[in-house]
């Protein structure tokens, strides 16, 4: 997974998408854990910050991020 950006770089390859592979179970814990980093961006009063999830399979968490302007 580290070196997968080189994929980029050959022609035959540009349109290759690459992911991690997870099962049902982190799916679903990826999807809650995206609904509630919308929910807590929607609460977020300032708009300084965005909310993403982050991590491995079966060890991902929401950071907050600051906005870039």
């Amino acid at each position: 997974m580290e070196t997968t950006f080189k994929l980029r770089t050959k022609e035959n390859f540009e349109c290759i998408g690459v992911s991690h592979d997870m099962t049902k179970t982190e799916r679903e814990q990826c999807r809650t854990l995206v609904a509630e980093a919308k929910q807590k961006e929607s609460r977020e009063n300032t708009g300084e910050y965005i909310y993403r999830v982050r991590g491995p399979p079966g060890d991902m968490k929401i950071v907050k991020l600051k906005k870039r302007f």
